[in-house]
């Protein structure tokens, strides 16, 4: 540290002359600068060789380094910073930078209070943290409260209350691999890091910082996309074998909804009466509660039709289709303000009751929606009616133009999705649940699956 300062000392004291008059000076040496003490509240050892630079000892032990120059006819005070925090070598250094300022007209003292300014008005991670999530409210974004969840439990500990254009690479890693480590999650790793990065984003984009410190982190685990789909012998077991399982009736119906609708988990969840219109077989989706925010009519077939009048026993008088209740089929309540299922209800029922359905690999409640859209698929429909049926944003030119609802082809695809489910329920045995290309066959020689029509059949 001596040899690093004695480097500075040698060039600066070529262009610098000692103070004069009858002030205390003292050599720029460290065993000196630990002796100093004062009974004075407040006294200042300038150094030998170097102009205005001193340490300000007072009579309760602080020493601080400060740096007195003129400036526009005036006296300027700068504080360079307390010792030991501050070392000889880096204040040394600093009074360079400010010596330098100074021979070419700067003021170095104004531009570290208006350092100090920005640095007071930037925000906290905390601070930060609050105002992305409020606004993500306002924007109307669905992930909010998940957002929230992650940032505020697994960042904010750590570097919330650091200014949000300070936290560095080095601290977002560590948290990160902390989770890894301390959790074993490396799903929840990748989430708070991706969550991480598009704080950051908005954070630049409304000027409270300039770079992104969680770029160049490596994710901790690939994101891999999910392709697990029944088969029909397993659909058979899944449909017939729920019936043994021990889930409350409302979440049975709710599951094979799903299956039978390809709707979201989020979606059946707060599917109301008031969106079910029976006489027109149809459940009009409102854009609120759609992922791409756009309202999206869902044709119901026999089978989903069934399963809504078995509904209607438990929460007929209620809000939710499928509101959480644990009251038998036979009840003589009316429960009026039955909230919608908890928003792991499903999935917990499923993953407790796996066994009985005697996979080889588990499934979620997500995979039932790929398998009825593999089903409507793979028995001859089209794959933009399964696309339409899953309600999926098309981004091509041609949807700007082609405004057609596909009504048509849309019931055409859940009838065949209705009549698969129903022929591979009803079997009596698992041996005899039909193939695909069996269940194709069967579609098109009872015309289920019609690609041309008449004006009668749109009626």
């Amino acid at each position: 540290m001596q040899k690093n300062s004695g480097k500075i000392v040698e060039i600066l004291s070529q262009n610098l002359s000692p103070t004069n008059g009858d002030k205390k000076e003292i050599k720029f040496n460290e065993a000196i600068i630990k002796k100093l003490y004062t009974r004075k509240a407040r006294e200042i050892f300038w150094f030998q060789g170097f102009k205005g630079f001193g340490i300000r000892v007072s009579n309760t032990g602080h020493k601080t380094f400060t740096y007195v120059y003129s400036a526009l006819g005036r006296t300027r005070w700068m504080t360079i910073g307390r010792y030991p925090e501050v070392s000889l070598t880096k204040a040394l250094k600093q009074y360079a930078e400010a010596v330098e300022k100074r021979d070419y007209g700067e003021d170095p003292a104004y531009d570290r209070k208006t350092d100090n300014i920005d640095f007071r008005e930037t925000p906290t991670v905390n601070q930060v943290i609050k105002n992305y999530i409020d606004y993500s409210i306002k924007t109307g974004k669905k992930s909010w409260k998940k957002e929230a969840r992650y940032l505020q439990r697994d960042a904010a500990p750590y570097i919330g209350h650091h200014k949000i254009d300070k936290v560095k690479r080095k601290e977002i890693a560590q948290i990160v691999n902390k989770i890894i480590y301390e959790r074993g999650s490396k799903h929840a790793a990748c989430e708070l890091l991706q969550y991480l990065k598009r704080l950051y984003n908005v954070s630049i984009g409304w000027g409270l910082c300039e770079h992104n410190p969680c770029y160049h982190i490596q994710k901790p685990a690939k994101t891999t996309r999910r392709d697990r789909v029944l088969y029909p012998e397993e659909i058979h077991r899944f449909w017939n074998n729920l019936e043994q399982a021990n889930i409350v009736p409302i979440v049975k119906l709710a599951l094979r909804f799903t299956l039978l609708t390809m709707a979201r988990k989020s979606e059946v969840r707060f599917c109301e009466w008031s969106h079910i219109n029976i006489s027109n077989r149809t459940w009009l989706l409102p854009s609120t509660h759609s992922k791409n925010g756009r309202s999206h009519m869902i044709p119901l077939n026999d089978m989903a039709l069934d399963i809504l009048k078995e509904a209607y026993k438990y929460t007929g008088h209620s809000q939710f289709v499928f509101g959480s209740t644990r009251l038998p089929p036979n009840s003589n309540k009316k429960p009026t303000d039955l909230r919608a299922l908890n928003k792991t209800a499903m999935s917990h029922a499923l993953r407790k009751n796996i066994h009985l359905f005697n996979v080889v690999e588990k499934f979620t409640v997500h995979d039932l929606r790929r398998t009825g859209a593999t089903l409507v698929t793979s028995l001859g429909c089209p794959r933009y009616w399964a696309s339409l049926l899953l309600n999926h944003t098309d981004s091509s030119v041609t949807s700007i133009y082609d405004r057609y609802s596909y009504d048509w082809e849309k019931k055409c695809g859940m009838d065949v999705l209705g009549y698969s489910v129903k022929r591979i329920s009803e079997c009596p045995d698992q041996e005899l649940v039909p193939s695909i290309s069996q269940l194709r066959f069967e579609i098109e020689e009872k015309g289920i699956l019609k690609f041309r029509y008449n004006r009668d059949s749109l009626e």
